[in-house]
């Protein structure tokens, strides 16, 4: 089995490589704002939808006569500006993600190119890049598998102006495995705020405790970042708030930085355990971390009428401190890791649904205990067998026996899937409890006799409408 994984290297380029790195993102961001707006005007217009490829893409070389600072950059990075708009198109018309919108001025950007042959030199540390030569670049491993020939790079510009480069390459991995899932086999792992992830087996992954020191570094520096010119709206930012903006920046991609390793190490210890299969719960992030305000929608006129305690509970965010720690832990990206890591192992992580009560079922005997969704009960006793519980080995035991049982049957329970008809829910409840198929069948052709009754009752109305309407225009 092939797939392709991600190389990241720092780059070291010369002020004139900068500004000439710093050049191809704007004239990419140009041509992508040009692209989007020329596609909205004639749906506005005209009603039609502009292809990319056959009407903008052509375009180009008229749009380069017209600006000619557009001829000083690599013309790749421009076509790969219009890929990039085709592409937010498709997911938009998907529905996964919302219209594209204009791209703006920024700190962050890239841009991407392709490279000639032998263009990658990891012994001599430097990569030779169209229209500038070779650029000095940190290969701090080797890359394994085969790159192409005429491999396909993207150069990124972050927020405190260093430049990184990605490189793509093609490796082979196991196939995934096809063996029935066991307890032996397959490990459960909960994720957690106490500790980042706690196994089955009751080893636990503590969070990083280095982030509270750079978070009270950065609460510092924007109290001062407040005191200087340009902090007020229609000032003009003054030098030492740009110089506090770039370390605040940096004090950011430090964090990052950390986080990203640990959960690297992370996802890379749990691969290597003896297991085929690796039971996680699919969390959703974003409701945990919503704020909590309230339902009561006011308008700016009865909010200004409210006193200061009742604003402060209107505005009052639901587990303020939580959130923060919650979008701090990264749990998405730490998903995604542990997903390519067990890839290339040749296992498979299965997903537990979200609304599965993972910490309040006993693993023991199955018993639930409602009391547990207090976050502050730490250890809980089971009330049916007596069974002493941790809270997270327990969620971790009960994950990785929901797995077992989805992989297994190779179907998603009804936790899994979204509660909107009480039908469905009725009918894998009755499932569940073994009982005739009759009842089963009963219960899934009742909504159709019903809508069918309702159709025969709207057939009747129309009939006595329309011999109604026959019998006063005979009367006429």
């Amino acid at each position: 089995m092939q797939t392709y994984k991600a190389y990241k290297f720092r780059l070291y380029p010369t002020p004139q490589q900068r500004d000439y790195f710093n050049r191809c993102i704007g004239c990419g961001r140009f041509v992508y704002n040009w692209a989007l707006s020329l596609r909205i005007n004639a749906y506005k217009n005209n009603g039609t939808t502009l292809s990319i490829r056959k009407d903008i893409s052509p375009q180009i070389p008229k749009l380069k006569e017209e600006n000619p600072f557009l001829k000083d950059v690599d013309a790749k990075g421009l076509i790969g500006e219009l890929s990039r708009l085709d592409e937010a198109y498709q997911k938009f018309f998907k529905g996964t993600n919302g219209y594209p919108r204009f791209k703006r001025k920024s700190n962050t950007g890239s841009y991407t190119t392709q490279l000639t042959k032998n263009s990658i030199n990891q012994t001599r540390g430097f990569v030779n890049i169209p229209k500038i030569g070779s650029v000095k670049c940190i290969f701090h491993r080797q890359i394994e598998g085969t790159v192409k020939e005429n491999p396909y790079i993207t150069i990124k510009r972050t927020t405190t102006g260093e430049f990184y480069i990605f490189i793509f390459s093609e490796i082979s991995v196991p196939e995934t495995p096809k063996e029935m899932a066991t307890s032996e086999n397959t490990i459960g792992v909960d994720l957690g705020l106490k500790d980042f992830a706690i196994l089955d087996d009751g080893t636990k992954f503590h969070k990083i405790e280095t982030d509270e020191k750079l978070g009270k570094r950065k609460k510092y520096l924007q109290r001062m970042l407040e005191k200087k010119v340009g902090s007020k709206k229609g000032q003009k930012k003054s030098n030492n708030y740009l110089k506090l903006q770039r370390k605040i920046a940096k004090l950011d991609e430090k964090v990052a930085r950390r986080r990203k390793q640990y959960q690297y190490e992370v996802a890379s210890a749990i691969v290597e355990k003896d297991c085929r299969y690796i039971a996680m719960e699919d969390l959703n992030v974003q409701g945990l971390s919503a704020s909590g305000r309230s339902k009561q929608k006011l308008s700016h006129e009865e909010y200004l009428k409210l006193s200061k305690k009742e604003k402060k509970k209107y505005n009052r965010k639901k587990n303020k401190g939580l959130n923060k720690s919650i979008l701090n832990a990264g749990f998405y990206l730490f998903k995604t890791k542990l997903k390519f890591k067990a890839l290339q192992q040749g296992k498979e992580v299965v997903e537990v649904g979200r609304f599965y009560a993972s910490s309040q079922t006993c693993s023991n005997c199955g018993a639930k205990n409602k009391n547990v969704k207090n976050l502050k009960i730490r250890e809980w006793v089971c009330s049916e067998c007596g069974t002493h519980h941790d809270r997270d080995v327990n969620a971790a035991k009960n994950i990785r026996n929901e797995a077992i049982r989805i992989k297994n049957n190779c179907e998603t329970t009804h936790k899994n899937l979204r509660r909107c008809n009480p039908k469905v829910k009725s009918v894998e409840t009755i499932t569940n409890e073994k009982t005739e198929t009759v009842g089963v069948n009963s219960m899934v052709i009742e909504p159709e006799t019903q809508s069918i009754d309702v159709i025969n009752q709207k057939i009747d109305v129309d009939t006595t409408s329309a011999n109604m309407a026959e019998k006063i225009s005979m009367k006429r």
